[in-house]
């Protein structure tokens, strides 16, 4: 899309440069100059002046101010610089009667501050009149002395003083006229000015609550919008001669200023950024970032009092005339311009930099005229930006208003599917409760298997532990009888001893019998014999007896310290009828320390294991019993030389009810049992076999398990114990 075929569509934005005309129009005819304001009396067409300061006389008073003699002419009141590097300079005009009541004299702003004298006496000071940092912000002021006091004086005699002898002297000009008059005439100069600037400042602040309500790249347009009319209102309002009039604070006004100025441009250059686009290679974004960090720079510098004067870099203003230029043609390239709200957006950016530059010229002294524009063009941009919002509010309405129109429809169709939604959500209640008869029924129904399988789960347990008792007791019955018909036969022994030492006291004898005698020494061996049988019998029957209490001693419900050799010992003995005749135990006790847990359930473990290394023996072997300490714990290893476990059954053998043994020789639960006790002591069991070479358990229990108190060790495991072949 290119100028040619867009050029007709730009007559809707004639509008715009007619209002734009008129208000230039109605500038130009309120804006008289001060050189022409009516009722203003020139104090001469040549000025008297002279360097330096006044020497004062006997009496204090300053010689310059009532001397006639030594004062140079000019006709330019400019500032000029000092010669000799003099910090001061006195300027003398001539007072006419002007038929007023408030006849004062009217000076522009000077560099930097003043004194005024009239009849030698000071009438009017502004400033310090010695180096001060403070004196270059009163450059900004203009200054009315009156001298209606005065009716007869000649001269009035202005002493200047300024921090930097390269300035000295009066800015502009020097006029004679009525006080008040002044007043009126620059009200009615820069009332549209001043009102344009706080106007322009309250739309900043009400877009800048409105860009943070936006979202996404509207908000950041819209807070680039509202930077830029805030800071073009800053400046305007800084500029203006009026504002003196209601606050009296040249700092304030010009840091007011210079914020303003120097800010306002790349927030205009971002706010056409966003709106237009970056444009060709993003030159115009470039554009905004660069003056923005150049226009910080330029804030600090002149904070700081780099520049000695109130006054812009040199070049500033050429700088900012090519950046427009630069702008618009960058702007131009985006295909955004050529819609309706971009003509009308990018006519009122167009209006806004001619008078931009016009007063940029005016500035650099190119066009002479003491009236500003560029706010006018400032309104420009915000009046487009009414249309283009009141047009794209319509467009809102439109679509909203359409919008609407198939929500409605939206809405019907919606309220068939609920009623739809309805009648599907009370058919699928009714499943749901059926279903959940049904769940609830078959819940019981598990709930009374699951307590029939516990129920006959206990009674394998019990069963296989009447077996386990069954066998111990009888090994118990058979080791304890074997001693006891020792002790019998010993009792028998001793009763024939007995009888045949009574026999040899009571024969009579031929000689004298002692104890020396043959007979007595017989039956006295035997029955010294016999009593250290007996005590060998009653020893074993005790050690027996021992072990069957320990085995069956009641379990505490808190856990307890214990020796695990000790229990191992005591196990030992109650199987020693499993094992006398094919097994040979070989221990290999290692240095560890006592545990903590329940010793009868470990003592079961044991037992288990070595019944079932000894029925794994067809003919005799070895049960070797290794104990070591390991980190945190010890570990118990028992191996058999037996004829070990197939690799099929290996991963079975933990399962409850899983035997090899045949029918009727075992119940499956030993190894089940075992498990469970050592997974609740926080150990861990694995089994290593081969067919024809053995089996190996290895234990691991810590020494300070985690218990939560007595158990007869028949929960069912949770999965078969660790296994390695």
């Amino acid at each position: 899309m290119n100028w040619s075929e867009e050029k007709g569509r730009w007559s809707g934005s004639w509008w715009l440069l007619s209002l734009l005309a008129c208000c230039f129009m109605f500038g130009s005819v309120a804006g008289d100059t001060i050189r022409r304001l009516p009722g203003s009396v020139n104090p001469g067409d040549m000025f008297q002046y002279r360097w330096g300061d006044s020497p004062k006389d006997s009496s204090g008073q300053f010689t310059w101010t009532y001397l006639e003699d030594g004062w140079l002419e000019t006709d330019d009141l400019r500032e000029l610089p000092a010669p000799g590097n003099r910090n001061f300079m006195w300027l003398r005009f001539e007072l006419k009667p002007l038929g007023v009541e408030d006849p004062a004299f009217i000076i522009n702003s000077v560099s930097q501050v003043l004194e005024a004298y009239i009849e030698g006496k000071m009438v009017y000071r502004s400033g310090e009149m010695k180096a001060d940092w403070l004196n270059r912000y009163e450059y900004q002021r203009w200054h009315s002395i009156p001298y209606d006091k005065y009716p007869d004086a000649k001269h009035i005699v202005i002493r200047v003083f300024s921090d930097d002898p390269s300035y000295l002297g009066c800015r502009d000009t020097a006029i004679l006229m009525s006080e008040s008059g002044y007043l009126k005439a620059i009200f009615a100069r820069d009332v549209e000015q001043t009102v344009l600037g706080k106007m322009f400042g309250f739309f900043g602040l009400m877009a800048v609550f409105v860009g943070f309500s936006r979202r996404g790249r509207t908000r950041y347009a819209t807070l680039s919008f509202a930077a830029f009319v805030l800071f073009v209102g800053m400046f305007l309002m800084g500029m203006t001669e009026l504002k003196q009039v209601f606050l009296d604070a040249p700092l304030l006004w010009y840091e007011v200023a210079l914020f303003g100025f120097y800010l306002f441009p790349p927030a205009l250059y971002a706010f056409i950024d966003l709106t237009f686009g970056g444009g060709y290679k993003n030159i115009l974004r470039r554009i905004w970032q660069f003056h923005l960090i150049l226009s910080i720079c330029l804030i600090i510098a002149d904070i700081a009092g780099v520049f000695p004067r109130l006054e812009r870099p040199t070049g500033y203003e050429l700088f900012m005339i090519i950046e427009i230029i630069v702008a618009i043609g960058v702007t131009l390239r985006n295909p955004s311009v050529y819609d309706e709200a971009g003509r009308v957006m990018f006519a009122a950016v167009l209006v806004m930099a001619a008078t931009g530059i016009v007063d940029i010229l005016q500035g650099m002294e190119i066009i002479i005229h003491d009236r500003f524009y560029f706010h006018w063009g400032v309104l420009a941009l915000i009046m487009a930006m009414g249309y283009v919002l009141e047009r794209e509010f319509s467009l809102l309405n439109q679509g909203l208003a359409n919008s609407a129109n198939e929500l409605e429809v939206k809405s019907n169709a919606l309220k068939m599917s609920n009623r739809k939604l309805e009648k599907y959500t009370e058919i699928l209640n009714r499943l749901i409760n059926e279903r959940s008869q049904q769940l609830e029924t078959r819940h019981y129904e598990l709930e009374a298997s699951l307590q029939e399988l516990q129920n006959a789960e206990n009674q394998l347990v019990m069963k296989e532990k009447m077996a386990s008792l069954g066998n111990l007791v009888a090994g118990v019955a058979h080791e304890v009888n074997t001693p006891i018909g020792a002790v019998n036969s010993a009792s028998d022994v001793t009763a024939r001893c007995i009888s045949k030492i009574r026999d040899v006291i009571s024969a009579p004898a031929d000689d004298g019998l002692t104890l020396d005698d043959a007979r007595l020494q017989k039956y006295l061996g035997l029955l010294e014999s016999n009593n250290r049988l007996v005590v060998d019998a009653g020893g074993r029957v005790k050690k027996i007896v021992q072990s069957l209490r320990d085995f069956t001693r009641k379990e505490t419900a808190q856990p307890e310290t214990f020796d695990l050799h000790e229990g191992i010992d005591s196990t030992l003995t109650l199987v020693f009828h499993e094992l006398k005749y094919k097994v040979d135990v070989q221990k290999d006790y290692g240095d560890i320390s006592p545990i903590s847990g329940y010793p009868n359930q470990i003592n079961q473990v044991f037992m288990n294991l070595f019944v079932n290394a000894a029925q794994a023996m067809e003919d005799r072997g070895v049960l070797s019993i290794r104990t070591e300490a390991v980190e945190n714990g010890v570990q118990i290893v028992i191996a058999d030389n037996g004829k070990g476990i197939a690799p099929k059954n290996l991963g079975r053998i933990f399962d409850p009810g899983f035997t090899t043994k045949g029918v009727g020789v075992g119940t499956g639960l030993g190894l089940s049992i075992c498990y469970n006790i050592i997974q609740k002591h926080n150990g861990s069991i694995r089994v290593k076999s081969e067919v024809g070479d053995g089996t190996e358990f290895t234990i691991v229990l810590p020494v300070k398990p985690k218990l939560e108190g007595g158990s007869n060790g028949v929960a069912m495991p949770a999965k078969s114990g660790e296994v390695s072949q």
